[in-house]
């Protein structure tokens, strides 16, 4: 909720799920009626993970809920960029993070632009992040580095395989272990597919 408007926590708080709520209502006005229905299931697999501190507020709830879908629908489309990168034969790396915020206001979530954190070692940045994992965050910039130097992000003995649309290895990187899988993001994919076809919705 960091950048959403207002001066006071209530007010940011508000103006975040007028957010969520427009945005999804966006994403539903963009798709088929045939399409829709897989959007709400997506809706409803996302309101079923909510972390049970958060599920017993019906409002944080759906925000958060919507939140995910929005996110899920913003990595569809970046995953449609991969795809044609790696299909015009670009070395292509995806990862998924999952190292979450600590702050109470972002709902312990892995919210958009916590890892910028760890990988600029700006420790005591917690705008997003929280308190963020020393260790972590040097493995991130080992990987980074190793990218940039390389072109090869693997590190401490975990290979980070390149992406392939047959395949879509990725590295999901958690706060207590990385690993390359392929397609962690397969049901929700697969469920936007449904709800979009091969145009997916731009939610910037």
């Amino acid at each position: 909720m960091e950048d959403s408007g207002g001066e006071t926590a209530k007010e940011k708080f508000k103006s975040w799920v007028d957010d969520m709520d427009s945005a999804y209502n966006d994403a539903c006005n963009h798709t088929s009626e045939k399409g829709k229905p897989a959007l709400e299931e997506l809706l409803e697999y996302e309101a079923g993970i909510v972390p049970k501190e958060y599920a017993g507020d019906e409002n944080v709830r759906a925000a958060l809920a919507k939140s995910g879908v929005i996110s899920e629908l913003w990595r569809y489309e970046i995953l449609d960029f991969a795809d044609r990168f790696a299909d015009a034969g670009g070395d292509t790396r995806a990862y998924l993070w999952k190292v979450p915020s600590t702050r109470d206001d972002m709902f312990k979530s892995a919210v958009h632009a916590v890892e910028l954190a760890y990988v600029f070692n700006s420790l005591g940045n917690n705008i997003y992040a929280g308190e963020v994992d020393p260790k972590v965050a040097a493995k991130v910039r080992e990987s980074w580095v190793n990218f940039a130097k390389t072109g090869d992000p693997s590190v401490d003995g975990v290979e980070w395989k390149p992406y392939k649309t047959d395949v879509r290895d990725t590295m999901v990187i958690e706060r207590d272990g990385w690993e390359c899988v392929p397609d962690p993001s397969k049901a929700a994919r697969e469920l936007l597919v449904r709800a979009f076809g091969d145009d997916p919705y731009h939610v910037w």
